[in-house]
C-alpha cells in the first residue's frame, strides 16, 4: 500500500501538470473617465454673465488632450481641443452661445481627443433672458482668521459684477478696524456698514455713494448710545440694517453675545446672542427707540430684515440662553478644542423667524412665520424678495451662523409650506441676498473647500430655483468670500472706502 505522502505528492504533480501556464502581465490601467464639476445639470446663467469656467476632472493615465464640444439648439456642434481642465470660452464664442441658446438647453460634452470608445460626460445648461444688472459688494477674510491686528488689516472689501471679464476690484483694505454687515438703500444712493470706529464696536456709518468715500465722525451713528439698563454691556448693533428708504436703522440692543473659538479654520467660531431686543434709530431726528414686539425678556431677538416697502420686519427669535455664560457679570470670548458639531451639542439654540409690523417705528405684535418656525430646526437670515412674495432663509440643526449643515429654504412671504432650494451645494450654504430685480440670489458656500465661495442661482416667479453656478472670479485660493450683498449700482460707482 503506497504511503500517504506519496499519494499527496502524486496529486500535487497531477494538478500542476493540468494547471494553465503562468504568464506575467502588467496590471490593467484604470479606465479613463471624466466628471464635469461645473456647471451642474440644469444650471442657468444670466444673460449678462461674462464667460464662465467649465471645470472637470479625469481619471486614468491618458495624457491626450481633451475634446470640448458645445451642442447648440440650431447650429452644428462647436469643438475645441484643450490640453487640460478647466476651460473658458472666449468672449466671442460665449456671446454666440448666449445669443443662440437663450431659452433653449445647451449641451456641454467632455471626452478625450482620439478616444472614440470613451463615452463623453455631458451637462445641459441654460441661458436666462434675465440679467443680474447689479453689483456685489462682499468681504474677503484670511483663513484661519484669528482676530489679530494683522488679520484685521488683511480684511479686503471687493466690488464686482458678473458681466466683467476680470476679478472684482478692491475698494477697501488695510484698515485698522473690523467691518461687517452692509447694505445699500433701494435707490442705491446710500451705503451703510458696521465698522469699529475709534474703538467703538457699536459704530455704523451711512454715507452717500461716491467714487471716493472717506468715512468721518459725521457719517457715523453708534448703537452704544442706545439707553442701556445697568450691568448690560454696551450694545453692538450686530446685524443692524438700514430701511429701504434710508431713514431708519433697526438693530439688536441690550444684546449679550456668546462666542466660542474652535481653532478649526473652516468653522472657527460658534456665535449667537443669548439675549437682546431690537431697537430703532431715526436718522432724521437722530433718536433711538425700543421696537414693540421685539422686546420680550424671555427671548433673544436678532438679525432684522426689511420688507421691500419698509412696512414690516422679519427677524430671528430664540429663548434666552444666558445660562451658557460662565459669568454674566464678565462676558468674554471662550476657547475650546472641540469642533463645531460638538459645540452645537453642548450649546444648542434654535431660532424661529417672526414677522413684525414696523409702523414707522411703533412696532406691533410679532408673529412666527409658518414654515420658518416651530419646526425643530434653527431658522435665521430671512430675506424678502423685491416683489414681496417670497422669503429665503437659512436653516440648520442649531446655531445662527457658520453652520456646516446649513441650507437655504424658500417659503411664501405670508407663510406656508417651505421648500429646500435646489441651489444648495454640499457643505455650508448661507448669507444670501436678492438681486434688485428679484431674479437672482447670491449666497456663500463651503462646497469646494474651507474657503467660502460665492454662488448664484436663478429664482422663478413661482419660487422654484436652479442648480447654482460658481462665481469663480469672486474666489481667492486662501481668502474666504462672505456676506455678499447686491448693490444697485455699477462697480465704477466706488473706487475707495477708507477711514479719514
Amino acid at each position: 500500500m503506497p504511503r500517504p505522502w506519496i499519494l499527496l505528492l502524486a496529486a500535487a504533480l497531477l494538478c500542476a501538470r493540468c494547471a494553465p501556464p503562468v504568464t506575467h502581465t502588467a496590471p490593467l490601467a484604470p479606465a479613463d473617465t471624466v466628471e464635469i464639476l461645473e456647471p451642474l445639470e440644469g444650471a442657468i446663467y444670466p444673460r449678462d454673465m461674462a464667460p464662465p469656467l467649465f471645470e472637470w476632472r479625469g481619471s486614468g493615465q491618458n495624457e491626450a488632450p481633451w475634446l470640448v464640444e458645445i451642442r447648440l439648439p440650431k447650429s452644428p456642434p462647436i469643438r475645441r481641443e484643450v490640453p487640460a481642465a478647466p476651460w473658458q470660452p472666449d468672449p466671442g464664442l460665449w456671446h454666440r452661445i448666449k445669443q443662440e441658446a437663450t431659452g433653449a438647453p445647451v449641451t456641454l460634452c467632455i471626452s478625450r481627443a482620439g478616444s472614440p470608445g470613451m463615452a463623453p460626460s455631458t451637462r445641459r445648461f441654460f441661458i436666462s433672458n434675465d440679467p443680474v444688472n447689479a453689483s456685489i459688494l462682499y468681504r474677503q477674510l484670511p483663513l484661519p482668521y484669528g482676530f489679530s491686528e494683522d488679520d484685521i488689516r488683511r480684511i479686503t472689501w471687493k466690488l464686482g459684477a458678473v458681466d466683467a471679464n476680470h476679478a472684482p476690484k478692491t475698494v477697501m483694505t488695510g484698515q485698522p478696524t473690523c467691518s461687517g454687515c452692509h447694505q445699500a438703500t433701494t435707490d442705491g444712493r446710500l451705503l451703510a456698514m458696521e465698522m469699529n470706529v475709534k474703538g467703538d464696536s457699536g459704530a455704523q456709518w451711512v454715507k452717500p455713494v461716491s467714487r471716493v468715500m472717506e468715512i468721518t465722525h459725521n457719517d457715523t451713528m453708534s448703537w452704544s448710545d442706545y439707553p442701556t439698563p445697568p450691568f448690560f454691556p454696551p450694545p453692538r448693533g450686530s446685524f443692524a440694517r438700514i430701511s429701504p428708504s434710508g431713514r431708519f436703522m433697526v438693530g439688536p440692543v441690550n444684546d449679550i453675545g456668546f462666542m466660542v473659538t474652535t481653532g478649526d479654520a473652516a468653522y472657527s467660531q460658534l456665535f449667537f446672542p443669548t439675549f437682546g431686543f431690537l431697537g430703532t434709530y431715526d436718522r432724521h431726528t437722530q433718536t433711538f427707540a425700543p421696537l414693540k414686539g421685539a422686546d420680550d425678556w424671555d427671548f433673544t431677538h436678532t438679525d432684522p430684515s426689511w420688507t421691500p416697502d419698509g412696512s414690516a420686519l422679519l427677524f430671528a427669535r430664540a429663548e434666552t440662553k444666558n445660562a451658557y455664560h460662565p459669568n454674566l457679570g464678565n462676558i468674554r470670548i471662550l476657547s475650546s478644542p472641540k469642533g463645531i458639531d460638538a459645540l452645537n451639542r453642548q450649546y444648542p439654540i434654535r431660532f424661529d423667524i417672526c414677522r413684525l409690523p414696523f409702523d414707522n417705528g411703533k412696532g406691533g405684535m410679532a408673529t412666527p412665520l409658518e414654515g420658518a418656525s416651530n419646526n425643530g430646526m434653527s431658522n435665521y437670515f430671512a430675506r424678502v424678495s423685491p416683489d414681496g412674495n417670497w422669503v429665503v432663509f437659512t436653516q440648520s440643526r442649531s446655531g445662527l451662523m457658520l453652520q456646516p449643515d446649513s441650507t437655504l429654504h424658500i417659503v411664501p412671504a405670508t407663510g406656508g409650506s417651505p421648500r429646500k432650494m435646489t441651489c444648495n451645494r454640499t457643505g455650508m450654504n448661507s448669507w444670501h441676498a436678492w438681486s434688485p430685480n428679484g431674479k437672482w440670489l447670491v449666497f456663500a458656500s463651503k462646497n469646494r473647500a474651507m474657503t467660502t465661495e460665492l454662488f448664484l442661482t436663478h429664482v422663478n416667479e413661482d419660487g422654484t430655483d436652479a442648480p447654482a453656478i460658481r462665481l469663480h472670479r469672486f474666489s481667492h485660493p486662501t481668502m474666504a468670500a462672505n456676506i455678499p450683498e447686491f448693490v444697485p449700482f455699477k462697480p465704477e460707482a466706488i473706487d475707495t472706502i477708507r477711514l479719514k
